[in-house]
């Protein structure tokens, strides 16, 4: 491989070559997102596995989301699954909160980075990097689905069920995005697998969870979105996403105030869309 090295005295030559060697020492010592995301954190989080427990677990996430930190957050959140699969007990509505956080901050990130290099008409940088950002999101939405799997299989109450079925469901629908964007022959495939995992998570709560209760929102939320952008039905997101709201409004006033803050965003999104859909009209 030839480097260049630019035309400077001693002194710069010197100090670029220190420059470099820093880069070199930071690649080794910070792993990519993808060796993060594996399993190779910055710091050594494997170590403290024995000792840790779920309390411990569940302060490292919210530090690490304060900061902003999600790459790590996933890992951490990962183990706090792992770790309640090995305590038998179904996560609590706080640890999915959590789990929910880590894992959509770093595929929203993917998805917004996809769509600004998308738009870009340039074929030589934009085509290739585009490929990369792509590529990052498929590896880690099929590592999300696989970790969502396993843990949907060691739940047993309604609400976690639900909760993992609507995840792996939001997933599908992610890598659909991208099937049905770059005109992939498993279009049909990821499509077909988000659709009937949303119509489980809306079977295993029917009768069962709150209309306005935000886990129920989300759901149907998702399912509007999905006949909107997946299935082109316009005329069934609308009819999904008035339905929920208007459910939601007739029972708010006995929601939990616990979750009044969540579902009355949600039902703002749920509004903003339809009002958005019925003006294409």
């Amino acid at each position: 491989m030839v480097v260049f090295v630019p035309a400077v005295d001693r002194k710069g030559l010197i100090f670029y070559f220190e420059v470099a060697l820093l880069g070199v020492v930071l690649r080794a010592k910070f792993p990519t997102q993808r060796e993060i995301l594996s399993g190779g954190m910055s710091f050594n989080l494997a170590k403290l596995r024995a000792n840790i427990d779920t309390d411990a677990c569940v302060k490292l996430a919210i530090t690490a989301q304060k900061a902003e930190m999600f790459s790590d957050m996933v890992f951490i959140v990962k183990e706090l699954g792992n770790l309640a699969v090995r305590e038998k007990r179904d996560l609590t509505s706080n640890e999915r909160s959590l789990i929910a956080t880590a894992f959509k901050n770093i595929v929203g990130q993917q998805r917004a980075s996809r769509r600004v290099v998308w738009c870009e008409n340039r074929e030589d940088v934009s085509v290739a990097y585009k490929q990369h950002i792509q590529d990052e999101m498929t590896s880690f939405c099929n590592d999300s689905i696989s970790f969502f799997s396993s843990m949907k299989r060691h739940q047993t109450s309604m609400e976690s069920s639900v909760f993992f079925t609507k995840m792996l469901a939001d997933f599908y629908r992610y890598l659909a995005e991208i099937s049905m964007e770059e005109n992939l022959p498993d279009f049909e495939e990821k499509r077909a697998n988000a659709l009937e995992l949303y119509s489980q998570a809306k079977a295993l709560s029917e009768g069962k969870l709150h209309k306005a209760h935000p886990l129920w929102l989300g759901v149907a939320l998702n399912v509007a979105v999905c006949y909107y952008e997946l299935m082109k039905d316009r005329k069934q997101a609308c009819k999904v996403a008035k339905n929920a709201f208007n459910e939601a409004i007739f029972r708010l006033d006995s929601l939990d105030e616990l979750f009044y803050k969540d579902s009355t965003l949600l039902m703002q999104l749920i509004r903003d869309n339809l009002t958005a859909w019925t003006a294409e009209q």
